[in-house]
């Protein structure tokens, strides 16, 4: 509700901006997305309806800023669990915006924009899925059963065809015009340009979220020259401690990889500037301290409670 009020009332004293000041915002919201953009590979200054949001939110928070007030988040915890690549987005948007960036803002008021950034990417997730027109759906299992399928990959994408078929009715064209292909039972290599996902024929709403997570998130032209995630940890970075000093943690082991080779040595002071801005620590006492630095695909990941 907080949130909403903010909007409407960016949008109803967006009229009372002076227009240089207008003009102002909007570039320097553009300027700090299009930083924001070369740093992280995204795509967030070609979303109209992002900047527009953004500058509507932008301009009351400055208002407040100057006023000394800010605005409480009840979801923040449940914010910063789900979209935390959105608060990093957030830190990185202040961080880069001329005028934010001479303040320092709440937990709170970074969960707000964290927000905008997180819709930014459910909007490209929609769109992912809605491009899916044609799944064909093999399965030699009852017809109630196979029924089910049926209506599960319908109600999750909108937009596809759904064809079902047993092992013995698969065709070639019905292969070679599948965006996707989904099967209950082992199937010959019938083509080698299709992929076909393995699926149980009980299928549960939690293995269609894995199932939607991966066609999100899996880069087709990944090749053996790219490391897998396991590749990106290492038994060095992993670190148990008994003291009750969260930031001495922090600086110890951070010099400690830095001390192996694995950062360079602005990593230690970058970390700590994070944690000032914003507390890595979720719930429970679980905390990850992320920092990406300039060397080739790795990344510095401190765990503990």
């Amino acid at each position: 509700m907080d949130l909403i009020a903010s909007q409407i009332y960016g949008k109803a004293t967006s009229n009372q901006v002076p227009k240089e000041q207008e003009k102002e915002l909007k570039e320097s919201i553009e300027q700090a997305l299009v930083k924001i953009d070369q740093e992280f590979l995204t795509d967030f200054r070609h979303d109209d309806l992002l900047k527009e949001c953004l500058l509507l939110h932008v301009y009351p928070l400055l208002l407040r800023i100057s006023f000394g007030l800010e605005l409480n988040n009840s979801l923040i915890n449940s914010i910063s669990v789900q979209y935390t690549n959105s608060f990093l987005i957030s830190i990185r948007f202040i961080e880069y915006h001329k005028e934010l960036s001479q303040h320092s803002l709440s937990r709170d008021e970074l969960g707000y924009l964290a927000l905008h950034f997180a819709a930014h990417q459910e909007r490209k997730n929609q769109e992912s899925i809605q491009n899916i027109r044609n799944i064909l759906v093999v399965s030699d299992s009852r017809r109630s059963k196979t029924l089910l399928l049926k209506v599960l990959f319908e109600n999750h994408f909108p937009k596809a065809n759904v064809t079902v078929r047993t092992t013995q009715q698969i065709e070639q064209d019905l292969l070679d015009g599948a965006d996707l292909v989904f099967s209950t039972e082992l199937l010959d290599e019938l083509n080698k340009q299709v992929v076909v996902i393995m699926i149980d024929e009980t299928m549960t709403e939690k293995e269609m979220r894995r199932i939607k997570n991966m066609i999100l998130f899996q880069d087709t032209a990944v090749n053996n020259k790219v490391p897998t995630i396991q590749n990106l940890f290492f038994k060095d970075l992993f670190f148990s401690s008994d003291s009750k000093d969260y930031l001495d943690v922090l600086e110890t082991y951070s010099q400690q990889m830095v001390d192996y080779g694995y950062a360079d040595s602005c990593y230690p002071g970058s970390v700590l500037e994070r944690e000032k801005k914003f507390s890595t620590i979720y719930e429970n006492g679980i905390a990850g301290p992320i920092v990406w630095y300039k060397m080739p695909r790795k990344i510095a990941l401190v765990l503990f409670y």
